[in-house]
């Protein structure tokens, strides 16, 4: 920039004063700088596309020399930046990496970063907050979100940072993405596709709620793509601004595999992009092939993927080769579970004069026959695009395989040029955005005339509020019929309110598809014909105001389906008339209000009905609409107190900060085989724990917990106290489960080698293990650090209460694990004793202190 300021001040001064030979001497004297300075400064300014942003957390500003993107440093972008440096909360790290790690994208930025230190009050966590460029104008498209993440060999002035845990949780927005743990030698990256639905991205590094985590960033990437780009074709745009896009694998199949040549990325890339090449198994039926020609377009469909990919491919060496390449699928369910793959893969027949290849792409689920065939393709010398979802289809395998494989009629040997493969994950909530959150209707309509100003323009508007759960049109002079507007609805809104408008017509029937709709209101409007709407479909409505129209006819008997409803319906033909229709005695009773605040299901007036008749009548009645009434409360009590636990769990847990998932009763049950005795793992005095198998593979031991009087609060207690306790000998929590009838389930690691019980005495007829003593006394310190961890690590300290070889678990390495804890209350912090009035525990392995006081403290534990 300062070049180019030079530049602009000597043609100024050329132009404007020729005849001065002052002028002359001066300008001669600026150019000659000009030449000088302009390819120094050059290096130290660079320009990036719209919309990117390259944060080097930790590091210092500057001009990328492979991309030539401009870095930047935390301060604009990370919230309380000042606030925290000030604390020395935040500190710049160097980073330590074996001299064989191979090369990394980013890898000057890598050698720093930025920590976040637990030396003061924990904060639940770090965000930065990245402006979305085109957000405003033009409203949502994707964004690429790429975090980088250095190794745990963090140094501050040669002084190693090993005294914290380097495990942390990673949110965007509200949505929790994965748990980072900082590996031993080697940086990690995650990288998104998400929609743009605020004005900005909030990306979080939560810490663990032990006090102890030591967060750590070594770079920050967004990149904005064009519009439409990575759309998923057959999703609903509601879906796809819903859910996120985790890479799994991009590869440039044929591409350089000279470990001295960075990967291809921006500017081949123009979304900067990181594609790796794969490199071509022993023996394998396919090669490399390279082309120089590039094809007159960006290709890829709405991918654009760039020419540098486009020039190589994999090809087979006959017609009858097949090319297969494998997906590890253990790697990104390591991160998050991921239910549903997005297969994307380029071709192009870049073989000068060969004849085009007829392919067939297959997916095969590990070893085991095909699991999906997609569509044959003819390959063209022009890009073609492909892509393909693997909606409910679950892989078993850790890693699975894509074939290319030749059809009947092909000509040439088949080929691929690159893939991309993405794991999909719905976010926590539909995010809103500005567009969709705060515009009224006279903004959304100023630019159209009057005269234009109809349903029509209505449904334009409300295109505008689609993810939006809150919608109000009223007082307004919108006039037409309503089918239109209630066909543009998102079928999740939850309020609508069309009142004190010129609406004409009847209700629309396609009302019904909105079953989220709690509140609605058309009262005031120019409503005609009968009321012709299903209300069973409606099943979450409770207030209905269509006073103050023109609505006559019967009412449908549905509106009687739950008291739950409020409805108002006066001012209508039905009560101001004294036509007589099936129901509209009731209507009169019960519904002919024009006031929502007027008493609902008011008692009826005396009809002039023989007093022995009702009372009959009502005594028969009364007891038969008692007793079914009495049947539906008690089902109803039961599923609403299951639900509102559940509530109240994942209400609690997010308040904390605390993010084990929440697993299903029916998923668990699955798993466990309906909790078949097989299964059974073992019994204590906190319940039964079965092994599990769930859907993507892994093995889990679920600990069905003993019904107890215990309250929901003290329940959560617990789940809050249990999910912040994160230690290599304590067995760890995974998740937990309120299911049916109040049972709960605690979801816990498994441990391959059971208990040292059973390693030490048997079980049954199987033998106990040969523990070498090594092992032993592997065991006795993993047990000892545990302990030491509970009982001084936390703050409050606690303790177990019921340490034996049943409660010590171990790994398929032997390593002790200690299990149980937590399902008691932390001691109080305020002495050293650490005392517990709750005796708990098993007899048999009580200390003698703890027989004479009934107190159970860390040393009657350590006995």
């Amino acid at each position: 920039m300062a070049g180019n300021v030079l530049s602009q001040l000597s043609l100024r001064l050329k132009f404007g004063s020729r005849s001065t030979m002052c002028w002359v001497g001066i300008l001669s004297g600026v150019l000659l700088s000009n030449l000088i300075l302009y390819p120094v400064l050059s290096q130290s300014t660079g320009a990036s596309p719209e919309g990117f942003i390259s944060i080097n957390c930790g590091g210092s500003s500057g001009v990328d020399p492979i991309t030539s993107l401009q870095w930047i440093t935390d301060d604009t972008h990370l919230q309380s930046f000042k606030r925290l440096s000030q604390e020395k909360v935040i500190i710049t790290a160097d980073v330590y990496y074996n001299e064989s790690s191979p090369s990394v994208p980013n890898d000057e930025q890598l050698k720093t970063a930025l920590v976040f230190l637990p030396i003061r009050k924990t904060r639940s966590k770090f965000c930065y907050d990245l402006p979305n460029a085109f957000n405003a104008t033009e409203g949502s498209r994707n964004y690429l979100l790429r975090a980088m993440f250095p190794s745990q060999n963090l140094t501050l002035n040669g002084t190693a940072l090993s005294g914290y845990a380097t495990r942390f949780y990673l949110t965007v927005d509200s949505t929790y993405i994965t748990t980072i743990e900082l590996l031993p030698s080697m940086p990690q990256t995650i990288e998104l596709v998400v929609s743009s639905l605020d004005e900005k991205f909030y990306v979080c590094l939560v810490p663990l709620e032990d006090k102890s985590s030591m967060p750590a960033i070594s770079t920050l990437e967004l990149r904005p793509f064009d519009p439409e780009t990575y759309g998923r074709t057959g999703q609903s745009t509601d879906k796809q601004q819903s859910s996120y896009l985790m890479l799994v694998h991009r590869l440039d199949f044929g591409g350089t595999l000279d470990t001295e040549s960075p990967p291809i990325r921006y500017p081949e890339d123009p979304f900067d992009r990181i594609w790796s090449s794969p490199r071509i198994p022993d023996g394998a039926e396919f090669e490399a092939y390279n082309s120089t020609k590039d094809w007159p377009g960006d290709g890829g469909g709405n991918l654009r993927f760039p020419f540098a990919v486009t020039r190589s491919i994999w090809r087979g060496k006959n017609l009858s080769s097949t090319i297969s390449f494998e997906v590890d699928a253990k790697s990104a369910r390591a991160l998050r579970p991921l239910s549903t793959f997005w297969y994307q893969m380029f071709f192009s027949n870049v073989v000068s004069g060969d004849e085009n290849p007829d392919i067939i792409p297959l997916l095969y689920d590990g070893n085991r026959s095909v699991f999906f065939a997609w569509r044959p393709v003819e390959i063209h010398p022009y890009p073609d695009y492909f892509g393909a979802y693997s909606n409910d289809q679950v892989i078993h395998s850790d890693a699975y395989r894509i074939k290319i494989a030749p059809n009947e009629t092909t000509e040439a040997p088949v080929l691929i040029n690159a893939a991309e493969i993405h794991g999909e994950f719905p976010a926590v909530a539909v995010r809103t955005s500005k567009l969709e959150g705060t515009w009224d209707t006279t903004s959304c309509l100023e630019n159209y005339p009057s005269s234009v100003q109809n349903h029509l323009t209505i449904w334009k508007c409300c295109k505008l509020f689609n993810a939006s759960q809150r919608k109000s049109l009223s007082s307004n002079m919108f006039n037409g019929t309503l089918d239109s507007l209630i066909g543009a609805l998102d079928e999740s809104i939850q309020n609508l309110d069309l009142s004190n408008n010129k609406f004409v017509g009847p209700v629309p029937g396609n009302i019904e598809v909105l079953g989220n709709l709690e509140n609605l209101d058309m009262s005031n409007n120019q409503l005609t014909s009968e009321l012709a709407v299903n209300f069973t479909k409606l099943g979450n409505l409770k207030n209905l105001n269509l006073s103050l129209n023109n609505l006559n006819g019967t009412v449908p008997d549905s509106i009687w389906d739950t008291r739950s409803l409020r409805s108002v319906l006066g001012d209508n033909p039905w009560c101001l008339n004294d036509t007589e229709g099936v129901n509209l005695k009731f209507i009169k009773k019960y519904m002919c209000r024009s006031s929502e605040h007027e008493n609902f299901w008011a008692p009826p007036s005396n009809d002039g009905v023989q007093t022995g008749v009702v009372i009959a009548v009502g005594v028969v009645s009364g007891i038969i609409v008692l007793l079914m009434s009495c049947l539906v409360i008690f089902f109803t009590w039961k599923m609403r107190r299951s639900s509102r636990e559940l509530q109240q769990i994942q209400e609690v847990l997010a308040k904390d900060n605390v993010k084990p998932p929440i697993f299903s009763y029916q998923e668990l049950k699955t798993a466990t085989h309906s909790f078949s005795s097989s299964n059974e793992l073992g019994k204590g005095g906190f319940g039964t724990v079965f092994k599990a198998e769930l859907a993507d593979g892994s093995i889990v031991a679920v600990k069905r917990l003993t019904r107890t009087k215990q309250s929901t609060s003290d329940f959560l207690k617990e789940m809050v106290n249990i999910s912040g306790i994160k230690h290599r000998h304590l067995i760890q929590l995974k998740g937990c489960c309120v299911g049916e009838n109040q049972q709960r389930m605690l979801i816990y690691e498994y441990a391959e080698n059971k208990s040292l019980a059973e390693a030490l005495f048997g079980s049954g007829p199987q033998c106990a293990t040969f523990l070498n003593w090594k092992q032993r006394y592997n065991i006795c310190l993993g047990i000892a650090h545990g302990l030491a961890y509970l009982h001084e690590g936390l703050q409050p300290g606690m303790i177990h209460r019921d340490i034996k070889p049943e409660n010590i678990l171990l790994d398929k390495n032997y390593n002790a694990k200690i299990a149980d804890f937590g399902l008691v209350r932390p001691t109080n912090d305020s002495n050293d004793t650490q005392v517990t009035m709750n005796i708990g525990g098993t007899r048999y392995f009580y200390s003698p202190n703890r027989f004479m006081s009934i107190k159970c403290t860390t040393v009657a534990l350590n006995w």
